[in-house]
């Protein structure tokens, strides 16, 4: 026999002259559509604070098994970036990113090598405290060389990942992009250490 409301006589409304909550499965996966707002706000205010805390956790997991089954349908992959686009994603943060370690590293030795043979020994500074000012100067020059370090990446031609937000946000995409500016200010910071070469200490 189905009972026509919860034993905690919750006051609903009647949809279609049926009531909202019935005992099984089947049923409430029935009417579960004809929920009015106003029919949600009156359960959940009439419900103690410990099942309205089992009921939150009762959605969360819901929710996290829904989406988990969303991505492992074949149907539903259109939100994971194909290689190519990651390809292009990693490629396209790599190369802005060599300018920006190769400038850094460059502006930090030819300024840190100028503080230490001008102002290092009137100062009595040590060889790291001039490396660091080097460095306070290099980071403030990359704020201004940062927009030009752009501007001469996407005159290269490079192509710009077309990936819609939902592919951007993938874990795929962002591990590309990450990759691309980490192996970017890798390369760059290597090539921008030449200034060594021509230092005699």
């Amino acid at each position: 026999m189905i009972r026509p409301r919860l034993s905690c006589s919750i006051p609903v409304r009647f949809t279609g002259q049926r009531t909202i909550f019935r005992r099984s499965k089947h049923d409430i996966m029935e009417i579960k559509q004809s929920y009015s707002d106003e029919d949600l706000k009156l359960i959940v205010g009439a419900l103690p604070l410990d099942q309205r805390q089992k009921m939150e956790k009762l959605l969360r997991d819901k929710r996290r098994n829904s989406e988990f089954k969303i991505l492992l349908d074949p149907k539903n992959r259109k939100d994971v970036p194909s290689w190519k686009g990651c390809r292009i994603m990693f490629f396209h943060n790599l190369v802005p990113f060599i300018g920006f370690g190769f400038f850094d590293n460059l502006l930090m030795i030819l300024a840190g090598d100028l503080i230490e043979t001008q102002i290092g020994a009137t100062m009595h500074l040590s060889v790291m405290a001039c490396a660091a000012l080097g460095n306070t100067i290099s980071d403030v020059c990359g704020i201004g060389l940062a927009g030009y370090v752009e501007v001469i990446a996407l005159r290269m031609g490079l192509p710009v990942p077309d990936l819609p937000q939902a592919q951007l946000n993938h874990t795929r995409a962002r591990l590309s992009k990450a990759t691309g500016q980490a192996m970017g200010i890798i390369i760059g910071c290597l090539i921008g250490m030449f200034p060594l070469l021509f230092m005699k200490n």
